[in-house]
This record gives structure tokens, sequence and C-alpha cells, in this order.
């Protein structure tokens, strides 16, 4: 019988592990990782399919805060989300709208084109699907 690499063993304890694991809005799972430099840890609402961390850092700092997003279908995803947690007004740049508000969504895309115009307005960046940025696409 061969060997199962290291990957194919830590594939395999995960998906053992989440059968009997799943996060709630009431229980969140907290999921942890270690690399040689860094350990990040992600609070996951499995029922949403979303990750807590960023709504409990806006609250938090208390900042102006600019969720960039790779799609316009998180853009929405996300001003529902934040509309809900904290009932003040979203601003949404992106899909053909641009309202800056203290608390804005907008798409890697738009962020880009209208970068000038936002500058330094916001004391907190929270990125969505940030392993997208090192694609060809974002280069």
């Amino acid at each position: 019988m061969a060997r199962k690499s290291k990957i194919e063993s830590r594939t395999r304890r995960q998906r053992s592990q989440r059968k009997r694991i799943s996060g709630t809005p009431e229980r969140p799972r907290l999921v942890v990782y270690r690399s040689a430099k860094h350990i990040y840890a992600q609070v996951v609402d499995d029922m949403a399919g979303k990750t807590l961390v960023a709504h409990m850092a806006i609250d938090l700092r208390r900042r102006s805060t600019l969720v960039v997003t790779p799609t316009l279908d998180l853009v929405r995803q996300w001003y529902d989300g934040l509309l809900a947690t904290f009932g003040a007004p979203v601003g949404i740049i992106g899909g053909g709208e641009y309202d800056v508000r203290p608390l804005t969504v907008t798409t890697y895309d738009s962020a880009y084109l209208h970068m000038e115009n936002l500058g330094a307005r916001f004391g907190l960046l929270v990125f969505d699907e940030c392993h997208h940025l090192p694609s060809p696409s974002y280069s």
C-alpha cells in the first residue's frame, strides 16, 4: 500500500471533522491554521457560509471601513449582511453605483478604478476572497 502524503492525510482528517462539527450563528466554528511564520484564525458560521471575523473587527475598530470583494454577487451579500448587522447606511461602489459611506462595499475592479477618489478615506480595509488577488487577472 502506498503511503499517503501529508496533504492527503490532512484533507481526510478535515473531512472527518467537518462531518461532526458545524458552525451556527449562535455557536460558530473556530478554524485555526498555523504556518511557519503565522497563526490564522477564522470564526465560521456554516449555516450562512460566511465568516464573522470581519463583522467583529468592524464593530471593534469603529472606523470607516471599505470591504473589497471579487464579484458583484459578493458585494450584494456583504451589503445585506452589513446592513443587518449594523443597521447603518452602507455604500456601494460598482455595478453602476457610486455611493461612498463610512461603511462601503466594492469590487476589486471598482476599487482600483476609483482609488484616486477613495484615497485614504478608510481606516479599515477588508478583502473578501483575498486568495484571488495573486491571480493573473489582478497582476
